[in-house]
């Protein structure tokens, strides 16, 4: 079984798992992406991991606040990850206008 059908595999049942949260899938898929610009051998990699560990702290942190709080810290997470892949895919293709 491919990679990718094995982390969608996971992935399913972690949603089908009752009490799994929006705020769960994202964190699944945006570390999921992180895990995998940490390992490529650009200088993404290092931003990647440092996302990476930011993220789970993050995660941890967001678990605490109350709904209001939580969902504005969803939201901002969500924003910055759109950021931070438009610019390692900017920075891929040479476009620096991004």
């Amino acid at each position: 079984m491919t990679i990718f059908k094995t982390l969608t595999v996971v992935l399913w049942l972690f949603i089908a798992m009752p009490g799994f949260s929006q705020q769960q899938v994202l964190s699944v898929a945006l570390t999921t992406r992180l895990d995998s610009v940490r390992m490529v051998n650009g200088n993404e990699r290092h931003f990647g991991e440092l996302y990476l560990r930011t993220t789970i702290l993050a995660e941890e942190y967001i678990k605490l606040l109350p709904d209001q709080g939580k969902q504005l810290m969803i939201k901002l997470e969500e924003e910055f990850a759109c950021y931070f892949f438009n610019a390692i895919n900017a920075s891929n293709s040479g476009d620096k206008s991004s």
